[in-house]
C-alpha cells in the first residue's frame, strides 16, 4: 500500500502548486484569449503571487479585454494593493474609457478612505459613474424581453451580436444614455429608439456605445513586421508598373493602425518614389474625428519604437502630433462593415487589415463581412485579421501564408 502511494498520484498541493504555475505562464502567451482564459483561472487562487500577477496584467497587458478582466477579478477579490495602480487609471483621462469604468466598479469593491476618495473624483468630474440608472430609489435593471429587441436592434444594423451571457455588458454600456435622455427605464430608452423624432441620431450613440475602440500604435508588432516581411515585396513585385500601393484599415478606430502601416511604408527605402494610398474606416464618427486630428495622448504611442516616435511624432502639452506627411497619406470615412452595398465601392485594394473586429460578429456576420472584404481585394492581394480570428469555416478562397508566427491571407 505504501508503494501504490508513493508511486500513484501526486499529492493534492504538487498538484496544485503545478496548476499555478501553468496559469502564470499562460498569462504571458501570445494570444489574448489564452491570456484571458488564465486570468479567468487565475483569480481563484489566494496566493500573494496570483495577486501579484492579477495586477501585473492590469497595469502591462496590451489586450484591453485581458486587462478588464484582470481589474474586475482585482475588484472581486478585494485586493487593496491594487488602489494605487486602479486610482491612477480612473484619473488618467488618456486611457480608454471602458478601462477606467472597470476601475471604478473595482475600487467601489474594494472600499477604504483612499478607494472611495478615487470613486469620488470620478463622478465628480462627469465622465465616469458608478451610479446604475434608478427610478424611485431603485436600481433599473434590464429585462431579458428589452434586452431581446436591443440586441436584435443592433445585429439588424451593424452585425455585432450580444450572446446570453453578455446582457450585463449591454446594461453596462448602456446607462449612460439612459442618463443623458432623462429616461428612468429601459423600457423607455427602447421606446425612444423606436418612437422618438431624433430616434437616427440616437442610434448612432448607441452604436458608439456598443462597438469597441481599443488600438494603439504598433499593435501586434508581430503580424506588422509578416506584413512588411511577406506582403511588401511581393507588392513591389507585382505593382512595379503602377508604383503604387492601396491599402484598407478596416475598423480603425482612432487611427492609430493605418498611421502606423503608413510610418511603416515610410521605413521602407523600396517606396521612397512610390503613391501610397491608406484608407481608414471605422462605424464610429467619434473616433474617426479623433484619428483625422493626429493628436494622440501617452498611452496610445506607449508601443512605438523611441525612434519613429520621435521621428513622426512632435510633442505639445503632453499630447503627440503626428506630422502632416503621415497624415496626408491616410483618408479616413464612415463605413459599417455590414452595409455591402457601401463596401462594393471599395474596390481593388492591396492589403485589407480587419484585426480584432469578427470576434464580435456571429458565423453568418463574418461570412457576409469576408465576403465583402474579398471582393474589395484584387487578385493576389492579403487580408491580414487578428491573432485570435480564424477564417475557418468562414473565408472564401482565401490561401494561408504563415509567416513571423502568424498568419495572412491571400485572394487566390
Amino acid at each position: 500500500m505504501a508503494g501504490a502511494a508513493r508511486g500513484g498520484r501526486k499529492p493534492e498541493r504538487y498538484q496544485d502548486e503545478q496548476a499555478l504555475r501553468v496559469l502564470l505562464v499562460a498569462l504571458t502567451d501570445d494570444h489574448e484569449k489564452v491570456r484571458l482564459a488564465a486570468t479567468t483561472g487565475i483569480a481563484s487562487w489566494e496566493r500573494p503571487e496570483a495577486r501579484r500577477a492579477l495586477l501585473n496584467v492590469s497595469r502591462h497587458d496590451p489586450d484591453i479585454w485581458v486587462k478588464r478582466c484582470a481589474i474586475e477579478r482585482l475588484g472581486n477579490a478585494r485586493v487593496g494593493e491594487a488602489v494605487p495602480h486602479l486610482s491612477a487609471l480612473v484619473a488618467d483621462q488618456s486611457a480608454p474609457r471602458l478601462l477606467r469604468q472597470a476601475a471604478v466598479d473595482a475600487l467601489s469593491r474594494i472600499g477604504g478612505a483612499d478607494a472611495e476618495a478615487a470613486v469620488s473624483a470620478a463622478g465628480s468630474d462627469g465622465i465616469l459613474s458608478r451610479s446604475s440608472p434608478r427610478h424611485n430609489g431603485k436600481i433599473m435593471q434590464l429585462t431579458l424581453a428589452i434586452f431581446d429587441q436591443l440586441r436584435t436592434l443592433i445585429y439588424e444594423k451593424t452585425g455585432l451580436h450580444f450572446q446570453d451571457n453578455k446582457k450585463y455588458l449591454l446594461e453596462s454600456r448602456l446607462q449612460v444614455r439612459l442618463r443623458e435622455r432623462h429616461c428612468k427605464t429601459f423600457e423607455e430608452y427602447w421606446h425612444l429608439l423606436r418612437y422618438d423624432a431624433w430616434r437616427d441620431k440616437e442610434l448612432i450613440a448607441l452604436f458608439e456605445l456598443v462597438t469597441t475602440h481599443e488600438t494603439y500604435f504598433c499593435r501586434d508588432a508581430g503580424q506588422l513586421q509578416a506584413f512588411v516581411d511577406v506582403a511588401v515585396p511581393a507588392l513591389l513585385k507585382a505593382n512595379e508598373r503602377t508604383h503604387r500601393i492601396r491599402i484598407w484599415s478596416a475598423a480603425c478606430s482612432t487611427g492609430d493602425e493605418p498611421y502606423t502601416l503608413a510610418m511603416m511604408l515610410f521605413e521602407h527605402q523600396a517606396l521612397a518614389k512610390w503613391t501610397i494610398e491608406i484608407l481608414g474606416s471605422d462605424i464610429s464618427e467619434a473616433v474617426l474625428a479623433q484619428a483625422r486630428s493626429g493628436r494622440y495622448g501617452p498611452y496610445a504611442v506607449r508601443q512605438m519604437p523611441a525612434s519613429l516616435r520621435q521621428k513622426y511624432f512632435t510633442e505639445e502639452d503632453g499630447q503627440f502630433v503626428l506630422a502632416p506627411k503621415v497624415r496626408q497619406v491616410v483618408t479616413f470615412v464612415n463605413i459599417n462593415l455590414y452595409d455591402s452595398a457601401r463596401l462594393k465601392l471599395i474596390r481593388d485594394q492591396d492589403v485589407i487589415f480587419c484585426r480584432n473586429c469578427l470576434i464580435y460578429f456571429d458565423d453568418k456576420g463574418k461570412r457576409k463581412i469576408v465576403d465583402s472584404l474579398y471582393d474589395s481585394l484584387r487578385p493576389g492581394g492579403y487580408l491580414i485579421i487578428g491573432f485570435s480570428e480564424s477564417l475557418h469555416g468562414v473565408g472564401r478562397s482565401f490561401k494561408p501564408l504563415h509567416a513571423n508566427r502568424t498568419v495572412m491571407y491571400q485572394k487566390a
